[in-house]
This record gives C-alpha cells, sequence and structure tokens, in this order.
C-alpha cells in the first residue's frame, strides 16, 4: 500500500485542524477582561 505524500499531508493537515479546533472550543471566556483574569481561569 503506497500512500501519495500529498494525500498524507493533506490528512496531516486535517488532522491537525481538528485538534486546533477542539482545543479552542475548550477555551472559557474570562469574568475579568484582563490578562490577571485570564490567568486565574
Amino acid at each position: 500500500m503506497n500512500i501519495d505524500k500529498d494525500r498524507l499531508i493533506a490528512f496531516t493537515d486535517a488532522i491537525i485542524a481538528i485538534a486546533s479546533t477542539i482545543m479552542v472550543l475548550e477555551l472559557v471566556n474570562p469574568h475579568v477582561p484582563t490578562i490577571e483574569g485570564v490567568v486565574q481561569q
């Protein structure tokens, strides 16, 4: 089974995109809109 290099690159790009989307969805808005409020979360 020989995977084309372009298909492998597209597959890894898709995996990275899915992982980064999941990480962004896990972010919570801080109650205090300052750097200290972000750090406390």
